[in-house]
């Protein structure tokens, strides 16, 4: 998970289906997805600017802004 600028969003906790995944150090984040596609929901604080679809066996990069 990254900023509008590109800088890893580390410590997050990110709601993905049914699942809860945390970003790590540098905003990298594992998870399953199985045959459909999940929906991350917008972690507190933040709002999803793109990435929000996750595709079985595809890699994604969520994009988000912090809330002021």
């Amino acid at each position: 998970m990254v900023d509008e600028s590109g800088n890893g969003v580390a410590d997050v906790e990110l709601q993905v289906g049914k699942q809860t995944v945390f970003a790590g150090a540098t905003g990298e984040f594992e998870l399953t997805v199985g045959k459909r596609k999940a929906y991350v929901a917008s972690p507190e604080g933040w709002r999803i600017v793109s990435g929000t679809n996750v595709e079985p066996g595809e890699s994604v990069t969520i994009v988000v802004e912090h809330l002021h």
